[in-house]
């Protein structure tokens, strides 16, 4: 296994931005397993303020008040804490250098890229454009890479066949 300095630029920039995902993402869902019914107040208060400014923040304040529910907060906060499970699970696949473990990040990641395509045709949003990107690239970059290694170990081993002259 190579030392994290001497890998390729593209994939440190991956392990990089897994790391500070699930960090973000576990201070998130521990702030929501913890303090549940303070983050439930503060998402109404939210609403409230959102409420009295009129315009689209009023329609915002209204899409809110309908979803911020305690039931809703339950859902995200079990997203959270599985989002987080698999984006370390695969920092830590990328960090132990091994080919399976790119494998199972491109597996597990290409199979995300649909979902992710319908939410932002759904929706419209630039978060899901964002998202959809940034799985897409990570995707081809290590099938990428995968394939062109795969090619270097048949050409090495079809010289290693040939006889010497």
């Amino acid at each position: 296994m190579k030392p994290f300095s001497q890998r390729p630029l593209g994939l440190r920039i991956i392990i990089g931005y897994k790391v500070i995902k699930a960090a973000i993402v576990v201070t998130v869902a521990a702030y929501l397993t913890l303090s549940s019914a303070v983050a439930y107040h503060e998402a109404r208060h939210l609403v409230t303020l959102l409420a009295e400014h009129g315009g689209l923040l009023h329609r915002l304040a209204l899409w809110l008040d309908a979803h911020v529910t305690e039931s809703a907060l339950g859902t995200v906060r079990l997203l959270a804490w599985l989002d987080f499970a698999t984006t370390a699970v695969e920092a830590g696949l990328l960090l132990s250098g091994k080919r399976w473990g790119e494998w199972l990040v491109i597996g597990s990641l290409a199979l995300l890229v649909p979902f992710e395509a319908h939410a932002l045709w759904r929706f419209r949003h630039l978060g899901h454009a964002l998202v959809l990107i940034a799985n897409t690239a990570i995707v081809v970059y290590l099938a990428r890479r995968r394939y062109r290694a795969s090619a270097v170990a048949r050409v090495a081993a079809a010289q290693q066949r040939k006889p010497v002259e």
